[in-house]
């Protein structure tokens, strides 16, 4: 396709299709709500949060994950 911007016009090597043409290929096939199994949650005891209230440090599992360094290869991602 060419398309051609100037200060004569619009200029196009197809017809242009006002408001878009939806491009022919595969549906959306959404899943059905009972299909999608719930997400779970980490609990933390209720004696590790009172501790980490006290040190002033929030206590989160999914964090902690994350403070840990990557090995790619032989080499830490965050180095």
């Amino acid at each position: 396709h060419h398309l051609v911007i100037n200060a004569a016009g619009i200029f196009c090597s197809t017809p242009i299709q006002l408001g878009g043409v939806p491009i022919p290929g595969t549906p959306a096939l959404p899943l059905a709500p009972g299909e999608v199994k719930g997400l779970q949650s980490v609990e933390l005891d209720p004696a590790t949060q009172l501790q980490a209230l006290y040190l002033k440090a929030p206590a989160c599992p999914q964090c902690e994950i994350f403070k840990k360094p990557l090995s790619v290869g032989g080499a830490h991602a965050d180095a």
